[in-house]
């Protein structure tokens, strides 16, 4: 897949102390792809999809949230929905998306803990849902 990238968009990112009454929180990530007929840049022939993460990371001491966004143009295709690509290209597309929430928590925690920070690992099942 040839593609073009935007700048990596931060929406919101929040540091929060857990407290007692979140006892029942739940990690969740959910990545979504929009496609747009028309964006601003975009080249000829291409298709242009908005990536977007949604994320809500509970650990022990602490919850991380936030969401990341990221236009990508896909040159010399047309995608129309999220389901014209497959799971290598979805993982291809929200992989900078991913990385930027790494290098966030991993900052933030380290200092809001004065400890090391927390590092994250997304495996391959990322998928849009």
């Amino acid at each position: 897949m040839e593609l073009t990238r935007q700048k990596e968009l931060v929406v919101r990112f929040h540091y929060d102390l857990r407290l007692p009454e979140h006892k029942d929180l739940k990690t969740a990530i959910n990545v979504a792809m929009s496609p747009f007929k028309d964006a601003p840049g975009k080249p000829e022939g291409a298709s242009a999809i908005q990536t977007h993460v949604d994320f809500f990371l509970v650990f022990d001491k602490y919850i991380i949230s936030g969401i990341v966004s990221q236009m990508n143009f896909i040159l010399n295709r047309e995608i129309k929905e999220e389901k014209d690509l497959n799971e290598e290209e979805v993982r291809e597309l929200v992989e900078p998306l991913f990385e930027i929430i790494k290098r966030m928590t991993y900052e933030v925690t380290e200092v809001a803990t004065d400890m090391p920070g927390q590092e994250l690992n997304f495996g391959p099942q990322m998928r849009p849902q």
